[in-house]
C-alpha cells in the first residue's frame, strides 16, 4: 500500500482495522496481519473514512467519488442514504453503535444538514436508512425534497454527533456561503433544532469537530489551530496553533476524556490536556508526514496513517 493513508478506522470489537485513500483501502484482520483489498479511484483529499460499527461496511466520502458505503467481508453494502444525485458530503459523524448518521450534504449554495437513523436489518421495502430530519439555511426542510442549486445561503463546514445521539455538534458559515470563522453550534440530535450558539470559531472552511464523551466539551480544529469550547458557559475556554510545520491532520477524543490525541504533518502524535489544551507528550511515529488517526473503541490503541503507505499501530496510556 505505497499510497498516502488518508482514513483509518477500527471495526468491530476492535479486531479489524481499515485504512487507505486514493487507489482503494485494505481491511485488516488484526489477529493474523492478513487483509483485503477493496480498490477505488485516485483522490487526492479524503473526507471520511469509518468502519461501521456492525462490521457490514465501510463509510467512505471523497471529493471524486462523494458518500458512499464499501462492502466488506462478504457483505452487500445497501445504496448510500439520501438522493442519489447529490454524493458531495465534506464531513459525517456516526455514534458509536452505528445507529445514527449525521453529515453535511450538498455544495456551497445547496448544501443542507442531514440526519439518519441506520437500521441494523433492512425494512420490508429495503431501506436501511431511515431520514430523522434535514436542515437547509438552519430551518428544518422535508428531507425528501429535491437538491436545487441556489437554494442555499448557510454552509456546514464540520459536524460530529454525541456518543449517545442527543446531540449535534455542526460548524456552520452562515448567510454567506462557505466562508471561514464558522459558528459552533449545538444541535438536538432528533429534532435538529438549536440547544445553543456556542461561539464563532477562528478555524477556516476546513474546521473539523469532535465531542468529548460527556457532551459537555467540544473541539474545533483545522490543520493550524485547534480549540476547545464549553458547551455550558458557550465560550472557547483554549486554544493552541499546530506546533510549528506539524499542521495538525488528525484528532480522536479517547473514550474516558481524559485526554485528546492529535497526530501531525512533522510525523508525531501529541497528547493533550483536555482542560487546558497544554501538551502532555509527543511520540515520533516512523511512518513520515502522518494523515490520519482513530482509537479503538475502549481507548486502549491507536492506529495512524502515514504518507507512504505506513499505518502505525500503539498502546494508548492515559
Amino acid at each position: 500500500m505505497a499510497r498516502p493513508v488518508g482514513g483509518v478506522s477500527f471495526g468491530p470489537k476492535d479486531l479489524t482495522l481499515v485504512a487507505g485513500g486514493s487507489g482503494g483501502f485494505d481491511i485488516w484482520d488484526l489477529a493474523d496481519s492478513t487483509h483485503t483489498f477493496v480498490p477505488s479511484h485516485a483522490v487526492k483529499n479524503l473526507y471520511g473514512c469509518v468502519y461501521d460499527p456492525l462490521g457490514r461496511w465501510v463509510y467512505v466520502s471523497d471529493y471524486r467519488g462523494g458518500f458512499r458505503l464499501l462492502p466488506v467481508l462478504g457483505h452487500e453494502a445497501p445504496p448510500a442514504p439520501g438522493s442519489p444525485h447529490e454524493r458531495h458530503v465534506i464531513s459525517f459523524g456516526l455514534t458509536p453503535d452505528g445507529k445514527q448518521l449525521v453529515m453535511s450534504r450538498g455544495g456551497g449554495r445547496s448544501n443542507r444538514l442531514e440526519c439518519w437513523n441506520v437500521l441494523e436489518g433492512p425494512r420490508k421495502g429495503g431501506e436501511t436508512f431511515v431520514p430523522v430530519w434535514s436542515i437547509r439555511d438552519g430551518k428544518p426542510i422535508d428531507p425528501n425534497e429535491p437538491y436545487l442549486h441556489n437554494q442555499a445561503t448557510w454552509f456546514t463546514n464540520g459536524v460530529a454527533i454525541g456518543r449517545d445521539g442527543k446531540s449535534v455538534a455542526a460548524a456552520e458559515s452562515r448567510a454567506g456561503g462557505v466562508g471561514i470563522e464558522p459558528f459552533v453550534v449545538l444541535r438536538h440530535g432528533t429534532s435538529g433544532k438549536v440547544i445553543a450558539d456556542i461561539g464563532k470559531s477562528a478555524t477556516s472552511f476546513d474546521t473539523r469537530l469532535a465531542m468529548a464523551p460527556d457532551g459537555q466539551t467540544m473541539y474545533a480544529w483545522d490543520n493550524r489551530l485547534l480549540e476547545r469550547w464549553d458547551v455550558k458557559a458557550g465560550r472557547r475556554t483554549h486554544n493552541v496553533p499546530a506546533p510549528g510545520r506539524g499542521h495538525f491532520q488528525g484528532l480522536a477524543v479517547h473514550p474516558t476524556g481524559r485526554v485528546v490525541i492529535t497526530v501531525s504533518s512533522d510525523g508525531q502524535a501529541r497528547y493533550w490536556d483536555p482542560p487546558s489544551l497544554s501538551l502532555i507528550r509527543a511520540i515520533k511515529c516512523a511512518a513520515g508526514k502522518l494523515h490520519s488517526l482513530a482509537l479503538d473503541r475502549d481507548g486502549t490503541m491507536a492506529a495512524a496513517g502515514g504518507d507512504k503507505g505506513q499505518v502505525v499501530l500503539w498502546d494508548v496510556e492515559v
